[in-house]
């Protein structure tokens, strides 16, 4: 549909009054889960009445910073009891209460839209405090229901992990923090190439050595190397595309577009992305340890849930369902299903009790009478429920090819949408299904799935099997089709501007015993980005950035890489650790669509290049110590480094030291109080690590060190973080914004407020004198 189309549709959704019940109902949405008995009827107007109240906003403190306990204080003894003051037009408000399924009370719950938090004075502060904090990685806002497939995966620091379609990169950043220090690998994918740079923006707040962003189709996602073997993953996250009916309270849009065969339609790609996963999946592990996939996604329909975990089962011998019951007791929850019928038109037909029946009464239909003159309509039909010319012309192509008698017999199901005939024995009350009623939440579906026998000898011989190009599986510029469904479906689950329909093609028979691929050299579709090069430990650059910071001998000078072909430190130098090395030079970067790998460890500094070109200017001549100085260490780096870091060279500061940082940007040297003065005045110019001792901050005490990179000039020195960092630890220490930032915005704040008061004033005025010119001003 016409992009025009698409933002008019938007608009259209925002303004949907969620007073009028005729406005948030679907007849046919009540039909269809009625029917399928997702839940008992005494239950069913509290689930619809909860549908229709807006998605309270929750987010959740990142488990892996130091910061955890600070911020976890604040939120309980300052903010909570301000918010429990809180009124709006009258009403008092919520206050924030840690959700209990939780571990550690580290996810927090405030009964308010998104829109709401900015609406009280006490609350826009506490709105404040979260952006900023987001921002620099320490909290993460994120939807209840979309933190459970993390937690149900089980990450550990070691693990391989594969994050099938990760956009916009929430649970990525969840697995994240439990990899935190990682020795293992993640690798985060999404097909499409816009996303999956929203991807790596979502995860620079949590930098990782182990972290690889890749543009690849995940329902073929290729065969990758490490150490010359294939790569097997340990954990494998598929939080699939899906209709995303689960997230009517805060896409309300969908409840005037919502009809079942939105699922029907993503069922065979949610199947091929899950068989994929399987076969991805590692065999031998500690018994303890065992190697998983989470299925989730955020529809309520058996059709994409119960349905595709069975069909899955059925394909892909030697796998179950694991019984999480024990998991997070705290979470209510619901069994999975194991009886339903899919629909086989939009006014939800549920006649049909399987397959056979529906195929019996579609070739019935063949001999009767033409529905439609010339079976035009039919094909008419076809065309609007494609998302694009192509697949338009697809559509039209099966209505012609299966003709009988000059009338179209279009079989639009798959025989994996009813379930199968062995459903008992699958287990599939182990899923867990989460509805809005029961906790306040969005709807969810999730399934954990393992290998029975982790023994790769119970493997019978690979079988063949037909392939396709696997390297030009992301979105710009391919004609793949997997990946073209993979786009559509995405819009659905997480944009939600249109619900896109596309038929359902019946899935390729899947074998888990092919466990190798054949690489293939063929580049299809279009990939532009710089290519990945290490760079000689004993590069000049490298030497002297290891030689500044005084690093220890066990730093992975081999792990830093730069992005150009000539592997010759430009703008930045980046590191990964052993096994993302490994893989990297293994599988060619373009083969696997590589978009960012490892973190941003050193980069060039444009004062010490400045300070060293006004000396040349001056005519003197740069001494060898500025010559080098041309890399500092970077914020979203450090940490990684720490660990290398001669405690020696790093710098002490205290409170007044951090207060005078924030407040200035180049607070001058001579300013500081001994004996902080005597130790940065004897330092050369230069990048440094200065840590904050725990101590008492104003209004918070410290608990633990905070080390932030600093630059050194002649005269004065520098925090050498971004605004909106320094704004979230002015906020948390001091209670205020005191960068220079936040008194330009305060200041810019205060004279809006002044102009219009000034304003209300001469309507005043202008009211009193009871003239023409009320017209006019208003």
């Amino acid at each position: 549909m016409a992009r025009g189309k698409k933002k008019g549709k938007r608009a259209q959704t925002r303004h949907i009054d969620r007073n009028n019940e005729l406005e948030m109902s679907n007849e046919r949405f009540e039909k269809y889960y009625k029917a399928q008995q997702i839940l008992p009827e005494d239950e069913w107007d509290a689930f619809l009445d909860a549908l229709r109240q807006p998605l309270p906003s929750t987010f959740r403190i990142a488990a892996h910073r130091q910061m955890k306990d600070v911020l976890t204080d604040a939120i309980k003894n300052k903010f909570v009891p301000q918010l429990e003051a809180a009124r709006l037009d009258g009403e008092p408000l919520p206050v924030p209460k840690p959700i209990p399924w939780y571990p550690d009370g580290l996810a927090w719950h405030v009964g308010l839209a998104k829109k709401e938090l900015k609406r009280s004075p006490e609350y826009k502060k506490f709105h404040e405090f979260l952006v900023y904090e987001t921002e620099v990685g320490n909290i993460s806002r994120q939807e209840a229901v979309s933190m459970l497939p993390p937690l149900f995966l089980d990450v550990r620091p070691h693990h391989s992990v594969l994050d099938l379609c990760a956009a916009p990169g929430s649970k990525t950043s969840q697995l994240l923090e439990a990899m935190d220090p990682p020795t293992g690998i993640l690798i985060a994918n999404d097909s499409d190439q816009k996303r999956a740079h929203l991807l790596v923006h979502t995860c620079s707040r949590l930098p990782s050595s182990g972290l690889m962003v890749t543009n690849l189709d995940a329902s073929v996602f290729p065969a990758l190397k490490c150490k010359e073997r294939p790569l097997k993953f340990d954990k494998i996250l598929a939080d699939v595309p899906c209709s995303g009916d689960g997230t009517l309270r805060k896409n309300i849009g969908i409840w005037a577009k919502w009809n079942p065969l939105e699922g029907n339609g993503l069922h065979s790609l949610q199947l091929r992305i899950l068989q994929r996963a399987m076969r991805n999946l590692k065999y031998d592990a500690a018994p303890d340890d065992r190697p998983r996939i989470v299925y989730s996604t955020c529809s309520l329909n058996p059709v994409e849930n119960e349905a595709v975990v069975a069909a899955a089962l059925n394909s892909v011998p030697g796998f179950e369902l694991v019984d999480v019951s024990d998991t997070l007791p705290s979470l209510i929850r619901r069994p999975g299903m194991s009886s339903w019928r899919p629909a086989v038109g939009r006014d939800v037909d549920l006649s049909y009790s399987s397959y056979e029946e529906y195929c019996a009464a579609l070739e019935a239909s063949a001999t009767g009478p033409a529905p439609t003159k010339d079976g035009t309509e039919t094909e008419k039909e076809a065309i609007k429920g494609a998302d694009n010319a192509d697949n338009a012309e697809d559509e039209v192509k099966k209505g012609v090819e299966n003709r009988t008698n000059g009338r179209p017999v279009r079989n639009k199901m798959l025989k994996t949408q009813w379930p199968p005939e062995n459903t008992g024995d699958l287990h599939l009350e182990r899923c867990v299904r989460v509805y809005p009623h029961l906790q306040d939440t969005g709807g969810f579906f999730v399934a954990v799935l393992q290998r029975r026998d982790p023994s790769p000898r119970a493997v019978p011989p690979p079988k063949p099997e037909v392939k396709r190009p696997i390297e030009a599986q992301g979105s710009n510029g391919t004609k793949s089709r997997p990946a073209a469904e993979e786009r559509a479906a995405k819009k659905a689950k997480l944009l939600h501007d249109e619900v896109e329909f596309k038929d359902a093609e019946c899935p390729s028979t899947v074998d888990a015993r092919v466990e190798e691929e054949p690489e293939t050299t063929e580049i299809v579709g279009t990939f532009k980005e710089d290519p990945y090069t290490f760079v000689s430990p004993n590069d000049p650059i490298v030497q002297s950035c290891v030689e500044k910071m005084i690093l220890s001998d066990t730093f992975p000078r081999s792990n830093l890489y730069v992005r150009n072909a000539a592997g010759t430190p430009i703008r930045s130098l980046y590191l990964v650790n052993n096994m993302v090395r490994e893989v990297m030079l293994q599988t060619d970067y373009k083969r696997m669509r590589l978009i960012s790998a490892g973190v941003k460890l050193f980069g060039r500094s444009e004062l010490g290049n400045t300070r060293r070109k006004r000396k040349q200017a001056e005519g003197e001549t740069a001494s060898a110590s500025v010559e080098q100085v041309e890399f500092r260490v970077l914020h979203e780096g450090l940490l990684a480094l720490l660990q290398y870091i001669d405690q020696e060279s790093v710098l002490i500061g205290g409170v007044k030291e951090l207060r005078a940082m924030l407040e200035a940007y180049y607070p001058l040297c001579s300013t500081f109080e001994e004996p902080f003065r005597t130790r940065i005045g004897k330092c050369p110019s230069g990048s440094y690590v200065i840590r904050f001792a725990p101590g008492d901050y104003g209004h918070v005490s410290l608990s633990h060190d905070l080390f932030l990179p600093l630059w050194k000039s002649e005269v004065s020195v520098s925090l050498m973080i971004d605004k909106r960092a320094k704004s979230a630890l002015s906020l948390r220490f001091f209670g205020e914004d005191i960068t220079v930032a936040g008194r330009q915005t305060a200041k810019r704040r205060e004279e809006k407020g002044a102009k219009e008061e000034d304003a209300m004033i001469e309507v005043d005025e202008n009211v009193d004198a009871g003239g023409d010119e009320v017209e006019d001003v208003s």
